[in-house]
C-alpha cells in the first residue's frame, strides 16, 4: 500500500473517530460540535507537522547519546526546566549543540 493511502485511511479513521467522540454531547449545537472538531484536528496536524520536522534532529540526538533514550529525554527535561516555553525542535537544536560543543 503506497504511503498517500496510507495517509489517507489514516485521515479517515482520526476523522471518524473524532466525530464519534465529538458528537456525545448531545447538549451542543452542531456548529459548537463542528468547531470542537475543528480545533482538535488542526492541535492533531500541527502536532504531526512537529514530529515530522523534529524527527531529524530526535535521530542525531539518539545517535550522539548512543541511543540510550532515558538520557536524551532527561536531557532534554533539563533543558526545558532552564528554558522554559520553547518549542521541542528549539530544545533539541539545543541539547544537540551542546552534547557537539562537549558540554
Amino acid at each position: 500500500m503506497s504511503l498517500e493511502w496510507s495517509f489517507l485511511i489514516a485521515f479517515g479513521l482520526v476523522s471518524f473517530v473524532m466525530l464519534l467522540a465529538l458528537s456525545r454531547p448531545y447538549h451542543l449545537r452542531w456548529d459548537k460540535k463542528l468547531d470542537l472538531w475543528l480545533a482538535s484536528w488542526r492541535k492533531w496536524c500541527q502536532d504531526l507537522q512537529e514530529d515530522i520536522e523534529c524527527a531529524p534532529l530526535q535521530q542525531k540526538l539518539e545517535e550522539l547519546v548512543k541511543r540510550r533514550g532515558d538520557l536524551a529525554e532527561r536531557l532534554l527535561k533539563s533543558e526545558q526546566l532552564r528554558n522554559p516555553n520553547q518549542k521541542r525542535k528549539w530544545y533539541l537544536e539545543k541539547v544537540v549543540y551542546d552534547l557537539k560543543r562537549g558540554r
